[in-house]
């Protein structure tokens, strides 16, 4: 039988390493599935942006507040405050979530895929921080 594609032992290693990219995307699709589900919403609690309101004393007091000041006594409405206290309040619309959650599953498949994907920001840390 002739080999068209190399030998049995390169096709197999192939097929490894093919299944090995798959684990990998399939697990940074999951965690930007998840960062879309749970970290934002529960990031925008954390900062101040609440369902009740803005948080007295939070970060998003204090956007509020140099917004304001920057706009002349108001936030103007469609500014970064006001999308997201709206996003806050009543989260955000079925299409954004869809398209949100699109785009971080793609980036953490694509980052989950690849060889060594933190590889060179972890030197980059490295280098920086244990002088």
């Amino acid at each position: 039988m002739p080999e068209v594609c190399g030998s049995m032992q390169n096709f197999k290693e192939s097929l490894r390493r093919l299944a090995n990219m798959g684990k990998g995307g399939l697990i940074g699709g999951a965690l930007g599935i998840g960062l879309t589900a749970c970290a934002i919403p529960a990031l925008l609690g954390v900062v101040g942006f609440t369902s009740g309101g803005i948080a007295a004393g939070s970060f998003a007091a204090k956007m509020m507040s140099a917004s304001a000041v920057a706009a002349g006594g108001g936030v103007p409405a469609g500014s970064t405050v006001a999308v997201l206290q709206s996003v806050g309040a009543a989260g955000l619309a079925t299409s954004t979530k869809a398209g949100v959650t699109a785009v971080t599953a793609s980036v953490g498949a694509g980052i989950g895929a690849s060889k060594k994907p933190l590889g060179p920001l972890i030197r980059l840390w490295k280098a920086k921080w244990y002088r």
